[in-house]
């Protein structure tokens, strides 16, 4: 489920960054943001990860912090872009662990 919302997610996120509203883009990037973390906790987790704790406030493991893009100070249509690329191309590197784990890849 995380994944598909996350594809589909994403190219909102793009359309909102290329017509310029910023604050619709960085919306979408939370979401994205949520769904990658959700995405990288299920791929690592020895047991799986429990969906009902995404929305906790659960202490952000280090790696996934390191590997988390975010939007700086100023947020322009250019950086909500890289940014929202940036979660896509981390999301593709969790593909091959999902896949391992039965998670149909969009």
């Amino acid at each position: 489920m995380w994944l598909t919302f996350f594809w589909a997610m994403a190219p909102i996120a793009s359309k909102f960054a290329g017509r310029g509203d910023t604050r619709r883009a960085v919306k979408q990037i939370d979401l994205l943001s949520e769904a990658f973390i959700a995405l990288h906790r299920l791929s690592t987790e020895a047991h799986g990860s429990d969906p009902h704790l995404h929305a906790t406030n659960r202490v952000l493991e280090p790696e996934i912090d390191a590997r988390l893009p975010r939007v700086g100070y100023r947020i322009d249509a250019l950086s909500a872009l890289a940014v929202a690329g940036q979660l896509c191309r981390e999301v593709e590197l969790l593909h091959a662990a999902l896949r391992s784990l039965g998670v149909a890849i969009p």
